[in-house]
C-alpha cells in the first residue's frame, strides 16, 4: 500500500488488531510512528512508552553497519517468548536491508512458521536488498516522506520530467544526481512513470529512451542499487 494516507490507515490497523504478522515498512516512516506504536501494543494508547518495554525489541544494524544472524536469533527468541502484558509481541528491524545473508534467511524462518502472539516489522530505505521471499510474505506498506517534505502529485513529476527534457546536459546531471541521492526510492519510480508516460506519446521518436527507461523500472523493481550510474547510462541514450 502506497500514499499520503498509509499512516492513518495503519495506526488504525494497529487499534483494531488487523496488521499481519509480518510487514515491511519503506520510504518515510518515522521512529516518532513507530514509538507510538510500540507504545500502543504496551499500554493501548498512541504514544512512546517511557519504561521498559516487554511485548516490543527494536534490533538496528551494529556499529559496524551489519544486522548478524546472532541479532537477528536473539529477535526470534523474543517473540516466541509468548504474550506478554498486550496481545502481540512486536519485532522491529531497523534497517533491514543492513542483515546479512544468514540474518536474512533466519527471519525468513519466522515469516514461514510465524509464533501465533508474535509480530515482525522490517523497517528498510532498500527493500530490493532483502530476499524476495521475505518481501513476498510481507505486507508491504510505502511511507510518503513524513519529514515535511512535499509529495508530488502525478502532474507535478510530468512537469518535472518534462523541465528534464527541456535542460541541456549540466541540468540533467544534477536532477540525476537529486533522484539517486534520494532515500525514498518512491521518487524514483514516479520519476520513470512520468518519464514513460510522456515518451509514450511520441514513442517513434523516442523508442530507444523509452526502452531503456522501462529497463530501469524493471531493474530498480528488482534491487535499486546503483542508481545514479545506471541513470547517467539512460541519459546518455536520450536525445530529447
Amino acid at each position: 500500500m502506497r500514499g499520503a494516507g498509509v499512516k492513518e490507515f495503519v495506526k488504525g490497523q494497529v487499534m483494531q488488531g488487523g496488521l499481519p504478522h509480518a510487514c515491511l515498512f519503506s520510504g518515510g516512516v518515522t521512529e516518532e510512528f513507530l514509538g507510538g506504536m510500540m507504545g500502543y501494543l504496551e499500554t493501548g494508547e498512541w504514544q512512546e512508552y517511557k519504561g521498559v518495554l516487554s511485548d516490543s525489541m527494536m534490533i538496528r544494524p551494529n556499529e559496524s553497519g551489519s544486522i548478524g544472524i546472532e541479532t537477528a536469533r536473539e529477535g526470534r527468541r523474543f517473540l516466541f517468548l509468548g504474550k506478554g502484558r498486550g496481545k502481540k509481541r512486536l519485532l522491529v528491524v531497523m534497517g533491514a536491508e543492513r542483515m546479512t545473508g544468514a540474518a536474512q534467511n533466519a527471519i525468513l524462518k519466522i515469516l514461514e512458521e510465524p509464533p501465533k502472539d508474535g509480530m515482525i516489522l522490517l523497517v528498510t530505505a532498500e527493500a530490493g536488498r532483502l530476499l524476495s521471499p521475505i518481501r513476498s510474505r510481507a505486507q508491504q506498506y510505502f511511507f510518503p516522506d513524513m519529514s515535511g517534505g512535499k509529495i508530488f502529485t502525478k502532474e507535478e513529476w510530468v512537469e518535472k520530467f518534462e523541465k528534464f527534457m527541456r535542460s541541456k546536459d549540466a541540468g540533467r546531471m544534477a536532477f540525476i544526481k537529486e533522484m539517486a541521492a534520494s532515500e525514498v526510492a518512491f521518487d524514483i519510480f514516479d520519476f520513470l512513470r512520468a518519464g514513460m508516460y510522456i515518451l509514450s506519446r511520441d514513442s517513434e521518436k523516442y523508442a530507444k529512451a523509452l526502452r531503456g527507461l522501462v529497463s530501469l523500472y524493471q531493474g530498480f523493481s528488482r534491487s535499486p542499487l546503483n542508481k545514479r550510474l545506471q541513470l547517467e547510462a539512460w541519459k546518455e541514450s536520450f536525445s530529447g
